[in-house]
C-alpha cells in the first residue's frame, strides 16, 4: 500500500509504503462510536456546584417557637423549602471518567486511521516548515496541497510557528477561509485522538510524523 508524498508547492516528491496490518484494518462503526462517545464525555468538566443546607450561611437559630404562632413549625431559615435555603440533591464537582477497555481503544485508533487513508483524506508532505508566523501563508500552502474543510495538521513535535499561524483559524458556522477551509488545528501526533481523526476532513502528516505514527500504532 503506497501513498504519495508532496512538498508544500503541491509537487510529488516520492511515495511511502504503508503496512496494511496498521492502515487497512476493517472498520466497525460501533467500536468507533463507543470510543468517541467516551472521549467526548471526558471533555465535559463536571464543575457545577450548589450549596446544601449545611453549607448555606445563616439559620443558626429557630425562626419562631415550635407552637402557638399558627404557622408551620420551622427549625431553620436555610431549609430547602425556604427561599435562599439549601439545594436538595444539587450537583457537586466530581471526577467521572469513562474509559473503554484498552484493547477497544487501540482497535478504534487503528480503525480511524484506516478509514481516513481509505477515503484519501490524509495528505503527506515532506516537511511543514514556515519561514515566519503568517496565517495567510499557511492558508496558501494548505490550498496548494489540496486541503479543504476541517484540517488537522499532525506534527512530530510542537512547532510554535505553525501553531501560531493557525491559532485564528477556528471553526465558525458558515465561515470559510481561503474559500474552502473551515478550520485549521495543529497537534503533536502523540496527542491525536480518535475523535480528532474522525472530525477532520483532511489530515496533513509529515514524513517524520508518519514515522512517529507507525511507532505508536505498532505499540498499540
Amino acid at each position: 500500500m503506497e501513498k504519495q508524498v508532496l512538498d508544500l508547492e503541491g509537487k510529488p516528491t516520492g511515495t511511502v509504503e504503508l503496512d496494511p496490518a496498521l492502515f487497512s484494518v476493517p472498520v466497525k462503526v460501533h467500536v468507533l462510536h463507543q470510543v468517541v462517545k467516551a472521549q467526548m464525555a471526558n471533555y465535559i468538566k463536571k464543575t457545577a456546584s450548589t450549596l446544601r443546607r449545611s453549607e448555606v450561611s445563616g439559620g443558626g437559630r429557630k425562626p419562631w417557637r415550635q407552637k402557638g404562632t399558627g404557622r408551620a413549625r420551622a427549625g431553620t431559615i436555610r431549609s430547602p423549602i425556604w427561599r435562599g435555603g439549601g439545594v436538595v440533591f444539587g450537583p457537586k464537582p466530581r471526577h467521572v471518567e469513562v474509559k473503554p477497555p484498552r484493547s477497544l481503544r487501540r482497535l478504534a485508533f487503528k480503525m480511524a486511521w484506516s478509514d481516513r487513508f481509505a477515503s484519501d483524506a490524509v495528505i503527506i508532505v515532506d516537511k511543514m516548515e514556515l519561514p515566519e508566523i503568517k496565517t495567510k501563508y499557511l492558508l496558501e500552502k494548505m490550498v496548494t496541497i489540496g486541503a479543504s474543510g476541517r484540517v488537522l495538521i499532525a506534527l512530530a513535535k510542537k512547532d510554535v510557528v505553525v501553531s501560531k499561524s493557525a491559532r485564528n483559524l477556528k471553526f465558525r458556522p458558515r465561515k470559510f477561509y481561503a474559500g474552502q477551509i473551515k478550520s485549521v488545528s495543529v497537534k503533536p501526533i502523540d496527542q491525536v485522538t480518535v475523535h480528532d481523526i474522525l472530525l477532520a476532513d483532511r489530515i496533513v502528516l509529515t514524513r517524520e510524523s508518519l514515522d512517529r505514527l507507525r511507532a505508536r500504532m505498532e505499540c498499540v
